[in-house]
């Protein structure tokens, strides 16, 4: 039995559509951008690179020397980021549907952000991935939709949109 053939509903003639959602997640990221751009997945664990460098021997010939390097340090206790997400929406419609939208509450919650941090140069690296911080982002979505003119060949919508957002 759908909401509008419920006995409390049944004097409401002027609302043609109502749905209340509510929605609740958790997911997180392990993906962070390197400084070219590139996304790295293991920046938890030491990463070597080779190279080559030239060296001139005693006799005064030069001789190409390969090397092998830790060019990041590692970092036991990184954690993925997490986001906590709750989203609260009504969807309705008045008057045959002449005048609908919907409203959107919303509330996200980000924590062990992941972040590139700067290390002295004493260490030998120039910087360590690190979990640092939180970030708490909130706002609210407003649609609302109007049928103006419905005639056979020829109608006009109006649709407005509104929202703010706030992030701290």
């Amino acid at each position: 039995m759908g909401f509008f053939q419920e006995a409390f509903a049944k004097d409401i003639s002027w609302l043609s559509f109502g749905k209340l959602r509510a929605s609740w997640g958790v997911n997180g990221n392990r993906d962070i951008r390197n400084s070219s751009g590139g996304v790295e997945r293991y920046f938890s664990i030491p990463n070597l690179t080779t190279g080559k460098y030239q060296f001139i021997g005693p006799d005064g010939s030069i001789i190409t020397v390969s090397q092998l390097w830790v060019n990041r340090m590692q970092n036991d206790n990184l954690r993925w980021e997490q986001t906590t997400s709750y989203n609260l929406g009504l969807d309705f419609g008045f008057l045959n549907n002449k005048i609908s939208g919907s409203i959107d509450v919303y509330k996200k919650v980000t924590k062990d952000v992941l972040v590139l941090r700067s290390l002295p140069n004493v260490t030998g690296f120039d910087n360590i991935m690190f979990n640092l911080g939180k970030v708490d982002n909130r706002g609210i979505d407003i649609t609302l939709n109007t049928q103006n003119i419905a005639k056979e060949n020829f109608s006009w919508r109006t649709s407005a949109n509104f929202w703010l957002n706030g992030t701290k």
